[in-house]
């Protein structure tokens, strides 16, 4: 059963198309706002770990704390920081390497569902993109182990549920 999962897994990989570094790289000499994931090039909408804006506190529970709780006098105000106690911004962690570890991303054959679901496919781990060129893009910010047990099952199963 478990040959039969990771075989499945790797089809419906192979169907992926890879970003390099080097194509991202020729958009952003064009859109310099691309370094920072905030553009209409490449622009980050789900992280696996998310930032105090204060202490950089890594929060990584299962609800993370971007939406604000309420709002006072204008400002929205968030879940407290367990850390530093501040509670008016949260931000996504960016990959530490641009665009992302593998310096490759991963477009998916097709990008509704990965868009509507960024937030759950950023809890298994990935760093989930939309770009206007490519739709969803997903990035992987790690090395050193077995991708398919550790993303690429995870998420199959998870489009399959």
């Amino acid at each position: 059963m478990k040959k039969a999962l990771r075989k499945s897994t790797e089809a419906w990989v192979a169907q992926f198309t890879s970003v390099p570094a080097s194509v991202i790289q020729k958009m952003a000499k064009s859109d310099d706002a691309m370094y920072s994931y905030a553009s209409p090039s490449l622009r980050l909408i789900a992280s696996p770990t998310i930032l105090c804006g204060r202490c950089l506190y890594e929060h990584d529970g299962d609800e993370a704390p971007l939406k604000p709780l309420e709002s006072k006098d204008g400002m929205d105000v968030f879940e407290a920081c367990e850390n530093c106690g501040y509670d008016l911004a949260w931000e996504m962690r960016e990959p530490s390497v641009f665009p992302c570890g593998w310096s490759t991303l991963f477009a998916p054959p097709s990008s509704g569902w990965f868009i509507d679901h960024a937030d759950e496919i950023a809890k298994l781990g990935f760093f989930v993109f939309e770009s206007e060129d490519y739709g969803a893009l997903l990035g992987i910010d790690a090395a050193g182990f077995d991708f398919y047990e550790a993303y690429w099952i995870p998420l199959y199963k998870l489009i399959q549920s």
